[in-house]
Parts: structure tokens; C-alpha cells; sequence
């Protein structure tokens, strides 16, 4: 979270911050590459269907059995990454979510620390969501007032944390990205899809080569279409039920 946050962070060091969330949050997301070929022996698993209205739900509601900073800084990534690639319907899933997992997040604790927690989101949206990296004041963090709510004033600790967050320096600008995939709760079958995707590779484009709409899309429906069973079976890959 705090990486994210600095002003210097370019967009390279983003991506590695959101691949290393993904991996240790426990999910798992399809890059454009393995798509066709995940969509073709797992076509019923999210992880390898266009982005949707939905797509993000399997994602948030994942990171709320176990909320954490963490899980805000990976939905951060998310919605820059869908910024960058201006889909602005995914980056809204992305944020709609992040303010969901913050309510979470602070339910259990007491009203001081969830006017901090408040203060937090506020930073958050104003520096990663609008990308707003002006001087940051209590005024334009939304913070409530603590004399009003009986809690001790603003600390010089805060103080210095906020001086910390402003600054002069701002590393502005977008790249073009492939259609995302949903990223979702990695289970048995991703697992078994990761460690064998060299001998379904070498399967996929023997036999559903020819029915490639395009990159991203394959023709489930073509003649002859085979279970999952049936394909791992011919593969020699002994692939674990689904839940």
C-alpha cells in the first residue's frame, strides 16, 4: 500500500507489485496468451472468460473473508491497470470494490481508529484513484473533526505522515494492455492448468487451432467439441474434479 503511494512508482514497478499481491493473496489471473488455451479444456472456469459486469465479484468477494491493506493495494493495481487501458466499467467494479473491503476493514474497530481508517481511504482515492497528487490537508482528506468526536487531536506522527505524502514530483502517463482477464481464487484446477500448460499448449494447437474466432475467443461449440475429461485423458494429464 505504502508503494503505492509514492510519487515515484512507475508504471513497470506497479505491475510487479500487483503480480507479487496476486500470488501471495492466493489468486490467480490468466495472461492473453493462455487464455484460448484455458478456455479450451476449463471452459467453465472464470479465470479464462472475457472481463464482465461480474468478473470482479469471485476477486472482492475473496479479499473480504480476510480483509486486509493488502487486498486494497491489489484492487488498487487493479483499477490503475483498467485505467491505463481505459475501461472504465472494470475500473469502477475495482473501486466500487476497494470502498466495500474498507467498510470491512474498519467495522470491528472502535471510532478513532475508523477515523483513521477513513483518512486512509481518503489518501487512497485521492492519489491512486484520481490520480490527484496536489497537497494533501485534513480538508481535502474528508477528515471529521476529532475534538467533535472526543478523540485525541492530530498527532505529530500524522502530521509527519502526511508531509511525507506530499511532495513536487508526480510519473504521469498510460500504456496499451491486452484485455484483462477476471482474476480470481485459485483452486485445484488452475493449479493443474499452471503446472501442465506446456503439454495443453502443444494439445490446444493441434486440435483447436483451426477454430480460433481470434485471439481472445475460441468457438466452444465447433464439431467434435471434447469434456475436459476426454482432453486431459488424450494429453496423458490426470486432471482434479471440479467443486
Amino acid at each position: 500500500m505504502w508503494k503505492l503511494l509514492d510519487k515515484s512508482l512507475t508504471r513497470f514497478e506497479r505491475g510487479e507489485i500487483f503480480t507479487a499481491l496476486i500470488q501471495s493473496l492466493g489468486l490467480f489471473r490468466a495472461d492473453w496468451l493462455v487464455r484460448p488455451m484455458g478456455h479450451w479444456i476449463l471452459p467453465d472456469e472464470p479465470a479464462f472468460r472475457s472481463i464482465d459486469d461480474d468478473a470482479t465479484k469471485h476477486v472482492i468477494q475473496y479479499l473480504a473473508n480476510t480483509p486486509s491493506l493488502d487486498g486494497i493495494a491489489l484492487l488498487g493495481c487493479a483499477y490503475k491497470e483498467a485505467i491505463d487501458r481505459l475501461d472504465l466499467v472494470e475500473a469502477n467494479s475495482y473501486l466500487k470494490g476497494m470502498r466495500s473491503l474498507f467498510v470491512v476493514i474498519a467495522k470491528p474497530f472502535p471510532a478513532n481508529v475508523k477515523t483513521w481508517i477513513g483518512d486512509l481511504q481518503a489518501i487512497v482515492e485521492k492519489r491512486v484513484c484520481r490520480n490527484d497528487w496536489t497537497d494533501l490537508y485534513a480538508s481535502s482528506a474528508r477528515v471529521k473533526s476529532r475534538a467533535k468526536h472526543g478523540v485525541a487531536p492530530e498527532s505529530d506522527a500524522r502530521s509527519k505522515a502526511i508531509a511525507l505524502l506530499n511532495g513536487d514530483a508526480l510519473y504521469r502517463g498510460t500504456q496499451y494492455f491486452a484485455v484483462a482477464a477476471p482474476i480470481v481464487p485459485i483452486n485445484d484446477r488452475l493449479h493443474w492448468f499452471h503446472a501442465n500448460r506446456h503439454a495443453i499448449s502443444d494439445g490446444y494447437e493441434a486440435a483447436e487451432r483451426p477454430f480460433l474466432v481470434d485471439t481472445l475467443s475460441v468457438n466452444a461449440t465447433s464439431v467434435g467439441r471434447e469434456t475436459t475429461e476426454d482432453i486431459a485423458d488424450k494429453l496423458g494429464l490426470s486432471i482434479p474434479p471440479a467443486k
